[in-house]
């Protein structure tokens, strides 16, 4: 029994599709339904006879001609999508069965298939962004007695110095007590979230052991606010996708001239930042991810 996190049914079909020389259908029927349509159209025809006792009447028909079509359809939408959910399911197992994949105890090239099983870490940057602000952490630390003195004097230096130039005792100050806060960190960070962000629109990473996965927010089962709780789940989980690259040393190297940083920008930042953060290492694997579960 598979307990699915996320699942790219189109990516599924498709590679389905080609090896087996055409698409996978399934059809289940459901008597359920809370909503029933009827329509009308067709034809039935009556016909009515006349006849004549008497010799030489001819005896005469009469055609009537009446359109009823009748069609009903019965939709009960959780169950439509109930229904959905299991073919697409069905579909994973069937294509893992379908190929030959590997792991990475194996000698991988760009392009193999791979299954591995390993713990899970989750970056989700958007909601880093959102959530990893300067303005945010204060909200957390005036919760706290001991923060709520030193708080209220640096927001009051602050709004003087956007008012005003403040001396350097009082610039040192607003330095001394971000340090003690740790908010000096958090600046860095905030900015940091905001470029991971852009760099990956619309994607969260999944990182299993050395694979990295790029993906599609909207294919997710389970909402966003549940993923963080699985980055401290006890349980492996499993990642079934296709090898985009292996990371290397080399993709963080800044080219020299200005010609090279603009052909490889798309590239060298995203492997940059997220290098430096250590969320990818040397060796790792970039992965496009048909499913991922846990088992």
């Amino acid at each position: 029994m598979k307990d699915y996190i996320y699942v790219d049914t189109d990516l599924a079909t498709s590679y389905f599709a080609q090896i087996n020389q055409g698409a996978i259908t399934k059809t289940l029927f459901n008597n359920e339904n809370s909503e029933l349509k009827t329509t009308n159209g067709g034809e039935q025809v009556k016909k009515h006879t006349k006849a004549g006792l008497t010799s030489g009447v001819t005896v005469s028909h009469d055609n009537e001609k009446t359109e009823i079509d009748t069609f009903s359809k019965a939709i009960l939408k959780n169950n439509t999508e109930t229904v959905e959910n299991v073919l697409h399911d069905y579909l994973i197992d069937i294509l893992i069965g379908s190929i030959s994949s590997k792991s990475l105890e194996d000698e991988i090239i760009d392009g193999d298939f791979i299954i591995h099983r390993g713990k899970i870490k989750i970056y989700d940057f958007e909601i880093s962004k959102e959530t990893v602000t300067t303005t945010f952490m204060k909200n957390i630390f005036s919760l706290a007695d001991g923060s709520k003195e030193d708080l209220e004097e640096l927001n009051r230096l602050e709004k003087k110095s956007r008012r005003t130039k403040i001396s350097a005792t009082e610039d040192q100050k607003i330095d001394q007590i971000k340090k003690g806060l740790g908010l000096d960190g958090i600046e860095l960070a905030e900015g940091a979230f905001k470029m991971l962000d852009k760099l990956f629109p619309d994607t969260i990473l999944i990182k299993i052991d050395n694979t990295i996965s790029l993906c599609d927010k909207s294919k997710f089962r389970l909402l966003r606010n549940h993923l963080s709780p699985l980055n401290s789940s006890t349980r492996e989980v499993t990642v079934f996708g296709r090898v985009l690259s292996k990371v290397s040393e080399n993709d963080t190297v800044i080219p020299t001239t200005s010609l090279e940083i603009l052909s490889k920008a798309s590239m060298l930042f995203p492997e940059l930042v997220t290098s430096n953060f250590e969320i990818k290492k040397d060796g790792d694997y970039n992965v496009r991810p048909i499913a991922i579960y846990f088992e």
